[in-house]
């Protein structure tokens, strides 16, 4: 079953979130100025990963991926 969560303040939107238990938050970090996309891939589980390049980024969530992938499952509700 999905929930709607609350948007960014700037873009005032909702996302549908599934509450499976099976999903990950990551957040990237952009340098604005830097030209090819640069910045850091972070999440809760594992080390930052920094990426410089859009082949770099997609490996940064190849890696963050993994390590959630290679994590013990939460215990089932109940």
């Amino acid at each position: 079953m999905s929930t709607l969560t609350p948007g960014t303040e700037r873009r005032r939107q909702t996302a549908r979130v599934s509450d499976s238990g099976h999903r990950v938050r990551l957040t990237v970090e952009v340098d604005l100025l830097a030209d090819p996309i640069e910045g850091v891939l972070r999440h809760e589980h594992g080390a930052d990963k920094p990426f410089a390049g859009w082949m770099s980024l997609i490996r940064a969530f190849e890696l963050a991926l993994d390590d959630e992938r290679l994590r013990p499952a939460p215990p089932p509700p109940g």
